[in-house]
């Protein structure tokens, strides 16, 4: 099938992300991912967005919403699974700070949605048994970032919310969002690693209507938050 790339895709497609109309969101094709047997992930599982992006810095913020279908034989790898992921830098957009990182927790039948960022290394775990994943059938992911080296707890504005199906799952305001106040965040993985285990099967999952936001959106979640919806 065609590569998941174009004004609507990917800027790096992985090997197994394709166009296909089996299960689809909104408009004629959504995007499969798959992952084989035994491999991790990385250069088959998902793609990496750059272009809509474009360089963030302190102050700015970014919401990135996504449609997910996980079909009913999709199993989970052991541990939690890095499903979206931006990429954060030092001011010289060379060292890496570590991602900010969403998991999809399968095994937390409790909390199952995991946020940390890997430059501070704090968890957030949110959610209910209800906002566990669903199969077979299309939900959406929001999440939302205010880019700061300090949270609001902590008398700066860095802050996170996560929300499901349009309804808020989680928020952090006790998480810095960079390390330095010169940092930048630039680059979204979607997937891209499976889990050091390597997949138990050939497998495929599907995404679609990803969209991404750096102005403030018109739409209010049930608090009056800001949000794609």
């Amino acid at each position: 099938g065609e590569a998941c790339g174009g004004e609507d895709g990917f800027d790096e497609s992985f090997s197994l992300s394709v166009r296909d109309d089996t299960h689809v969101f909104e408009g004629e094709t959504a995007c499969r991912l798959g992952v084989p047997e035994g491999r991790q992930g990385f250069g088959a599982f998902g793609g990496i967005l750059n272009r809509r992006l474009g360089q963030l810095v302190k102050g700015d913020e970014i919401w990135i919403r996504i449609a997910l279908y996980v079909p009913s034989d999709w199993q989970f790898n052991e541990g939690r699974s890095k499903f979206l992921r931006l990429r954060t830098f030092a001011a010289d957009g060379e060292e890496s700070r570590g991602y900010l990182d969403w998991y999809l927790a399968s095994r937390d039948d409790s909390r199952p949605h995991h946020w940390i960022y890997e430059g501070t290394h704090r968890w957030s775990r949110w959610g209910t048994p209800e906002t566990q994943v669903q199969r077979d059938t299309w939900e959406t992911y929001e999440v939302y970032y205010y880019l700061d080296e300090l949270p609001v707890d902590e008398g700066g504005m860095g802050r996170v919310r996560v929300w499901k199906n349009g309804a808020l799952v989680g928020e952090a305001t006790n998480q810095r969002t960079l390390v330095e106040a010169t940092d930048v965040a630039r680059g979204l993985n979607i997937f891209t690693w499976f889990g050091n285990e390597g997949a138990p099967r050939d497998q495929v999952l599907w995404i679609d209507s990803l969209q991404v936001a750096v102005e403030e959106p018109p739409a209010r979640d049930a608090a009056g938050n800001p949000f794609l919806g």
